[in-house]
């Protein structure tokens, strides 16, 4: 289980990653999982399961100048992102203040010796998380963080609207829950070792059948491949992963 909060970002610490596979539409991306360069024994079944919890409040640079001007506690209206596009006209714009919560679940099973296939599942949540905006509010107070115009806007909403290359994204206070698009994938770890070093390779393809009207899909399918390197360290162990996903015109 894990749980993060991300205070707010403008647009120059965004610049590492596109916005598109940031929070809060990470999700809707292939992920291919963590792995360790090991399969199940032969026609054996691996199961997990595990939750994630993500708070967000995150924004362009011109929307933060747009919530500096506040004062006081406020929900962010249609009437701002009018005042936003005015001040700021043709510039793309996002603003996301909700809550992911996902809960995951994975199988796999060896089906010849070195090759294993395996699914996982999900179930996306998207709230106002009022309960872990206090909480983070408290956290930066406590340690002098700043809350980067968090204590600006009404805790519990869930508020996300964008531009970004033309396409627009407008919702207020739209909670909603549904399922998220599973991914299948096969795995391959040679029996062959390295001393103490072994190596896996997995191929996945994520299947578009979560709502895009709510969304949780981006209706288009991902393709990723990765690799994983595990050595045995007497006590300790070492796991590399790396990889690369395509997405097929995903926005």
């Amino acid at each position: 289980m894990s749980a993060r909060a991300h205070a707010g970002s403008s647009a120059d610490q965004d610049k590492p990653l596109p916005f598109a596979v940031q929070v809060p539409f990470g999700f809707l991306f292939l992920h291919l999982p963590v792995l360790s360069a090991g399969i199940p024994p032969l026609h054996a079944w691996e199961f997990g399961a595990w939750t994630s919890v993500t708070n967000n409040f995150i924004y362009s640079d011109n929307a933060g100048e747009l919530l500096a001007t506040r004062t006081s506690r406020a929900p962010v209206t249609q009437s701002d992102i009018d005042t936003l596009v005015t001040a700021h006209p043709g510039e793309d714009y996002y603003f996301f203040d909700g809550q992911v919560t996902a809960v995951y679940g994975r199988f796999a099973t060896t089906v010849v010796p070195s090759l294993a296939v395996g699914a996982r599942f999900s179930v996306i949540g998207i709230s106002g998380g009022q309960g872990m905006d206090g909480f983070v509010e408290g956290f930066h107070s406590l340690f002098g963080l700043g809350q980067s115009y968090r204590d600006v806007v009404t805790r519990g909403e869930t508020t996300s609207v964008l531009r970004i290359d033309g396409d627009e994204v407008s919702s207020f206070e739209n909670p909603r829950v549904g399922i998220g698009d599973p991914i299948v994938y096969a795995l391959w770890a040679p029996e062959h070792r390295m001393e103490a070093w072994r190596m896996s390779l997995i191929s996945a393809i994520k299947a578009p059948i979560g709502s895009t009207s709510k969304r949780l899909s981006t209706g288009r399918a991902d393709f990723g491949t990765a690799f994983a390197l595990t050595g045995d360290l007497g006590r300790r162990c070492v796991n590399v992963n790396g990889g690369v996903t395509l997405t097929f015109g995903a926005r």
